[in-house]
């Protein structure tokens, strides 16, 4: 299940570094945050193939490493990534910034034009000590019944998880 879980932020991830982010999906960007936030995602850059999508990509990581609920190992292995997407593109975080006072300080860090500022502020209570996050597949639970891979879903589902429903899968291994 936690494959599945790593499989959909590696998709929502490749949506949001491949396409302007005035265009990104609210879901994508959650899918994500959490992930990167309670389930320990790191974002697999190989398959980048452009200076754009790693300026992106760059700039999604360097953002949400930020946030207090990532811890110290955590942000280790964020930072490598940052530094090895940067290596392979020659990307240099920018230091003169030019004024751009609609535009998120890091987005200008990375030469975007575009950046994620009004979807992470939505993302304010996944951040916070009072969320309390329970991995998916300790949610998704067998039914009893002849059909193997049927779950059910709690009634007290996140609605952080409506995304998922249509992923979760029953791996009885």
């Amino acid at each position: 299940m936690k494959y599945k879980m790593t499989m959909a932020a590696q998709q929502a991830f490749d949506r949001l570094v491949t396409n302007d982010f005035r265009h990104a999906s609210i879901d994508d960007v959650k899918i994500v945050a959490i992930a990167i936030w309670h389930e320990d995602f790191i974002p697999d850059v190989n398959d980048l193939d452009s200076v754009d999508s790693a300026k992106a990509a760059c700039y999604v990581i360097d953002k949400l490493m930020r946030f207090n609920c990532v811890d110290g190992e955590q942000q280790k292995k964020l930072i490598n990534v940052l530094n090895s997407v940067s290596r392979r593109f020659e990307l240099i975080p920018l230091l003169d910034l030019e004024r751009n006072q609609g535009l998120d300080l890091l987005a200008r860090k990375w030469g975007l034009k575009s950046d994620l500022k009004l979807m992470t502020r939505k993302l304010l209570y996944y951040q916070t000590r009072h969320y309390k996050h329970t991995p998916l597949h300790i949610k998704a639970k067998r039914i009893p019944g002849r059909y193997k891979d049927q779950v059910s879903i709690p009634s007290d589902f996140d609605d952080e998880f409506d995304i998922f429903k249509d992923m979760i899968e029953f791996d009885p291994e």
